[in-house]
């Protein structure tokens, strides 16, 4: 789990098409995905493909590192609740973590605000906040997922 007054602390390293969210936890575009020199600089080690698109070629284009995995969203409504204990997963073993999507608009801001929800035990508001002023290219115009995500919040709240 993170701990949101450090990530608060932290500058955010922001470019026009990734950004970090938490400390080992980056959310970007494609572009941020296929750039090599980037994932290698920040040490990733896992790339989540949350795009609509899931035919993007970039596996059998772009040569990862060997030590670099990488996994596709199929449907982010189905695959949520892999998608982000996965997150967890990674994150606890120090992995260093890219979700992206085609445009890094909705997608992966999606999954990294339901990742902080459930593990950052944040509120709903708090959570949007945050991941704004990280980021606030991104939910632009308007979050094309906000129904799912507090339908997931309204979820995780249950058992309390």
């Amino acid at each position: 789990m993170f701990n949101l007054n450090q990530a608060k602390k932290e500058k955010p390293v922001v470019s026009s098409n990734v950004s970090q969210i938490l400390p080992g936890l980056w959310i970007g575009d494609i572009h941020s995905a296929t750039n090599i020199q980037f994932l290698k600089s920040r040490g990733i080690t896992y790339i989540l493909n949350c795009s609509q698109n899931t035919k993007i070629p970039i596996t059998k284009t772009i040569h990862y590192p060997k030590e670099v995995s990488y996994r596709i969203c199929r449907n982010l409504h189905h695959d949520i609740d892999w998608v982000i204990d996965s997150i967890e997963k990674k994150l606890i073993n120090n992995n260093n973590i890219l979700i992206f999507c085609e445009s890094n608009l909705h997608n992966s801001p999606t999954v990294a605000l339901i990742y902080m929800l459930k593990y950052g035990k944040l509120d709903l508001n708090t959570a949007f906040m945050f991941i704004k002023s990280k980021n606030n290219t991104i939910f632009k115009p308007e979050c094309k997922h906000l129904d799912f995500i507090r339908f997931f919040y309204k979820k995780i709240n249950r058992g309390k």
